[in-house]
């Protein structure tokens, strides 16, 4: 969590957008991926870049 503490604007360079992924087997994974979204918008100071949200570990059924 601590490398997610500083979203810096120079790491933004060239970027066309994001991959944001949690384990859907982890609340406490979603609720970071949230707040690394927040991170990129406010670097970014616009809501216009494109986004994926993608879920990982949808085959460990039981652990959800």
């Amino acid at each position: 969590q601590d490398e997610y503490s500083i979203f810096q604007r120079q790491y933004a360079v060239g970027i066309h957008g994001y991959v944001l992924v949690y384990a859907v087997t982890s609340k406490t994974s979603f609720e970071m991926v949230k707040i690394i979204n927040e991170k990129i918008l406010n670097a970014l100071g616009t809501d216009k870049v494109p986004r994926v949200l993608v879920g990982n570990k949808k085959d460990l059924t039981y652990e959800r």
